[in-house]
């Protein structure tokens, strides 16, 4: 890395520090006159992304930094941030891989009644948040009603694979999958 782009992530660093949300730090950045593009491959470096993934992820949303507005730098931010742009990605194990595979086969047996969560649960899934996946597919199938076994019997797949012993929650909410089944 540059002594420029050092600068841009201690920055960076330092206002996630304050206590400043990425979208937030993004702004300030962008407020100092660092270009946008920069300012949020500064905040992912900042965040813990490795810099050659967050220049990748960048370039993937290449079309739309022309888009934004000057002062609209706050709003920017946030809205990289509700689209994952600024999540720290995590490598899963073998047994993680295992649990997502489960949990991803539940979201597809679901079909179209899943559609408005498509973004939550693969960001869930990329930063390796699979009981808290495992407990929204649950919660959400169980409030939308979804009658479809499979979406069921994946669920009960996917927290046997997390284990039921670390946590009660998770138990109940496999209880629930299992008598969706009956």
């Amino acid at each position: 890395m540059t002594a420029e782009q050092l600068a841009m992530a201690a920055f960076a660093v330092a206002r996630l520090g304050d206590g400043r949300t990425p979208g937030q730090a993004f702004a300030d950045l962008v407020g100092i006159g660092i270009d946008r593009r920069q300012a949020a491959v500064a905040v992912c470096v900042a965040l813990g992304t490795d810099r050659g993934t967050a220049e990748r992820r960048a370039l993937e949303f290449d079309s739309l930094w022309p888009l934004l507005e000057p002062g609209d730098d706050e709003a920017a931010g946030d809205l990289l941030a509700d689209h994952g742009f600024f999540d720290v990605e995590v490598k899963l194990t073998d047994a993680q891989n295992t649990t997502a595979s489960w949990l991803n086969q539940a979201f597809s047996a679901a079909g179209a009644r899943l559609a408005t969560h498509t973004t939550g649960h693969f960001r869930r899934i990329r930063t390796g948040r699979l009981r808290e996946a495992f407990l929204e597919l649950e919660s959400i199938g169980q409030q939308r009603d979804i009658r479809v076994p499979d979406f069921w019997q994946y669920l009960v797949q996917a927290a046997d694979s997390l284990g039921l012993a670390a946590n009660d929650e998770v138990a109940q909410a496999r209880r629930r999958c299992v008598e969706r089944l009956s």
